[in-house]
């Protein structure tokens, strides 16, 4: 009977290393939620940043890092008042540095030195017509012709986007309406142009995730250069994910770089 009783009252012990687990578990439980709610913080200050300095019109001003609430700007030496006046006023933003960058000055327009010399040169010109006449006169309109024919198709900078962000801002819209407006204008130029849209992302986040949301980037800027006015079967768009960096993913300044849609036009013939 003792013996039964005493095999009835036993209660199980856990044992030190299942203790041991239990602990390491909780531990690493607290630290991804608390590594998570920063990573979103971060994000979020990040991002009200970028909003009021567009805003603001300082385009050249960038968000150079983010730690949790503490943020560094990057930019012209003087745009930093404005900078600081523009972010002034986030509440998820408690510290504030500014680091002027002569690389992010905004470029000199250029001198107009070309214009100067081609006085220079009329002179010549127009004493050519008391010695060739009618046939210089009927040679210069089937050069203009062959002028727009061999115009230059144009450039563009990459349209830039969000951290987790496939949306367009005002700064990227006000872009995408002059970029339709350059094709547009090479329509009258150029026969068979093809408008290649490519897609890439930083590496936050999976492959999966960032390949989706290179598509919804390529997508957003298609249907937008679309509205404008540019043929949508010109529009080739190509999302590549993580693929082909333009800066390095180790700095925010990287990453803001490769988070883009490349936008090329390519002739066939």
């Amino acid at each position: 009977m003792n013996g039964e009783g005493q095999g009835h009252g036993r209660r199980y012990v856990a044992g030190p290393i299942r203790w041991w687990l239990l602990l390491l578990g909780l531990a690493l439980t607290l630290t991804l939620v608390t590594w998570g709610f920063t990573a979103s913080v971060a994000s979020s200050a990040e991002s009200q940043a970028r909003e009021a300095l567009d805003e603001a019109g300082l385009e050249n001003v960038v968000v150079a890092d983010v730690r949790y609430r503490e943020v560094e700007l990057r930019g012209p030496s003087g745009d930093q008042e404005a900078a600081a006046s523009a972010v002034d006023g986030i509440a998820l933003i408690t510290s504030l540095t500014y680091t002027a960058d002569a690389s992010l000055d905004p470029s000199p327009t250029p001198e107009p030195t070309s214009t100067s010399e081609d006085p220079t040169d009329e002179p010549s010109e127009s004493a050519e017509p008391s010695d060739t006449a009618s046939p210089a006169e009927s040679a210069s309109p089937s050069a203009t012709p062959d002028e727009t024919a061999t115009t230059p198709l144009p450039d563009f900078e990459p349209v830039l986007f969000e951290a987790f962000s496939s949306d367009l801002t005002s700064k990227a819209k006000k872009s995408l309406d002059s970029v339709a407006d350059s094709i547009i204008d090479a329509l009258e130029t150029h026969e068979g142009i093809t408008v290649h849209l490519d897609a890439y992302s930083d590496s936050y986040g999976t492959e999966e995730e960032n390949q989706e949301l290179t598509e919804e980037r390529a997508a957003n800027v298609a249907e937008y250069l679309a509205r404008a006015g540019v043929p949508s079967d010109l529009l080739k768009t190509a999302a590549y994910g993580e693929d082909s960096p333009v800066a390095s993913n180790a700095t925010e300044a990287g990453r803001a770089q490769n988070r883009r849609v490349e936008i090329t036009i390519t002739e066939e013939g």
